[in-house]
């Protein structure tokens, strides 16, 4: 995983079921922890309580089927597969450098924060404050 938004990881259990019972989830130790830690959740503002919640509840179903492997540092995950970390979408936002065969392919996932509400008018800013379970973009502030 890039990181632990819904987005992302929304389609791995389904009623409380794995959708892909023979795969395991990677992830960062920085994101997981992030995410997984129950004072972020108790401490984060209302509009981002439901985002920790469902990682919390997906991760724990995952984690009880042993389907969570976490890793730190820039080891390759598989051969071919060398995860990059990329901070600032999230704590533990992760690239991948992919290498088969002589080709080579980098694997991202939400680089750039944007506000498609207005789609002709795309307003960009650095940064998605999940730093901080209590961060003032909570609030709308841009």
């Amino acid at each position: 995983m890039t990181h632990l938004h819904g987005d992302h990881f929304g389609g791995l259990v389904q009623n409380g079921k794995l959708a892909y019972p023979n795969a395991t989830v990677c992830v960062s130790q920085k994101e997981y922890d992030f995410w997984l830690d129950p004072q972020h959740l108790a401490q984060a503002c209302p509009e981002r309580k439901p985002a920790f919640q469902r990682v919390q509840d997906v991760f724990k179903i995952l984690a009880a089927a042993n389907k969570v492997k976490t890793f730190s540092g820039d080891a390759p995950l598989l051969p071919g597969i060398t995860p990059m970390f990329a901070p600032g979408h999230t704590p533990g936002h992760t690239a991948y450098s992919i290498v088969s065969d002589g080709n080579k392919l980098l694997a991202w996932g939400d680089i750039v924060e944007a506000d498609t509400g207005n789609y002709h008018q795309l307003r960009f800013r650095y940064g998605s404050g999940y730093q901080n379970p209590r961060s003032p973009v909570c609030s709308g502030s841009q």
